[in-house]
């Protein structure tokens, strides 16, 4: 393990950063390892976020600076050439909803278009769909699971087998709900300063315990709450369809009480830990909440997006700032994810060139 230690001049403390995987953590922890193994498609995924996809665009329209119009310009030629050719999977993942299909902003889905040829599940989904594998490996007492591409996928959004043709289900969206949402982003945003401003002493491990923990706290808390029946608890706290026909078939219980007592055993266990979703988010997270720099409006989308499809993506193109984070985490590394920005965009292009 390799400790970095970093000097913030402006202040008189310090901040600790670690390197730290999931086999570090397990290893702290004195306690057994799961294996989890990612499957990925047959050619490259490659992510391109959303500001990416705007200067792509701009350039097309010959409304960005001349370098940039260079530099996009080319890598739009790229991408398109490579999706026409079937050599890449470039997904449309959360950048449809940022943008939104207001008016003002319906060309530019349609534009999104030309670049992407496949479409991922939400977020949370991803998050559901993965989970039931690592539940059912825990049931089994099993110390491994694989977790399928199709977890991330949206096979329904594809037409028939060709890899290029993606069927676009447009997303609608008021000024009024634009204004909603970029509202919630900001109290969002807040939110997390505050409650970092209070765990600024807090070390990374400690910090990391508490939001691996967190599913459980919340579990925990709905249990709490006496005005939630156990029928209505039980179908709540069950996200996954999967998970819940499989406890519903636990018969230690007319109350399904031991099946609740099963999963929150689960929320506990390494099984649930290794989730590649339920990692990255807590270690995303857990670098907020302790550095020095500033809470970005973008962060929880930011880490949204990563904590759901890094694992399943060869390349991914982010902002300087979320680039650096990813690679100080080392999870570019545990994953085997190539994480490319603008400060490295002539390599990037070198890399994707190798593709054609």
């Amino acid at each position: 393990m390799v400790w970095y230690l970093i000097m913030d001049f402006k202040r008189s403390d310090l901040t600790y950063w670690y390197d730290f995987t999931l086999d570090d953590y397990f290893q702290e922890k004195k306690t057994e390892s799961i294996a989890v193994s990612i499957e990925r498609p047959r050619v490259p995924v490659i992510f391109l976020d959303t500001f990416c996809m705007f200067e792509m665009i701009k350039a097309q329209n010959g409304t960005s600076t001349d370098s940039h119009c260079k530099q996009y310009g080319r890598l739009r030629e790229l991408i398109t050439e490579l999706i026409a050719k079937g050599k890449i999977l470039s997904p449309l993942c959360i950048q449809e909803t940022e943008i939104g299909s207001t008016e003002k902003h319906s060309e530019i889905v349609k534009y999104l278009m030309d670049y992407t040829n496949i479409d991922f599940y939400d977020p949370a989904d991803v998050q559901r769909n993965t989970e039931k594998y690592a539940f059912l490996s825990f049931l089994k007492n099993a110390n491994w699971f694989v977790v399928p591409f199709s977890v991330v996928h949206n096979i329904e959004s594809m037409e028939g087998s060709t890899p290029n043709h993606r069927v676009h289900r447009s997303i609608i969206k008021s000024k009024a709900e634009r204004d909603k949402e970029n509202a919630k982003k900001k109290e969002t945003a807040e939110l997390l300063k505050e409650l970092r401003d209070r765990r600024l002493d807090a070390d990374y491990k400690t910090q990391l315990d508490a939001e691996l923990s967190g599913d459980l706290q919340t579990f925990d808390e709905l249990r709490r709450r006496s005005i939630i029946s156990e029928v209505y608890f039980y179908n709540f706290c069950c996200k996954c369809e999967e998970i819940k026909d499989f406890l519903q078939s636990i018969q230690y219980s007319v109350e399904h009480e031991e099946g609740l007592q099963i999963y929150r055993r689960y929320l506990q266990s390494n099984h649930h830990i290794a989730i590649p979703y339920v990692w990255i988010r807590s270690v995303l997270w857990a670098k907020h909440l302790i550095r020095r720099n500033r809470i970005q409006d973008s962060d929880p989308n930011d880490n949204a997006w990563a904590s759901a499809y890094l694992p399943f993506m060869d390349y991914c193109f982010t902002d300087n700032a979320f680039a650096d984070l990813i690679q100080r985490t080392r999870l570019e590394k545990q994953f085997g994810t190539k994480v490319f920005s603008p400060n490295r965009f002539d390599v990037f292009l070198k890399e994707i060139e190798k593709l054609l």
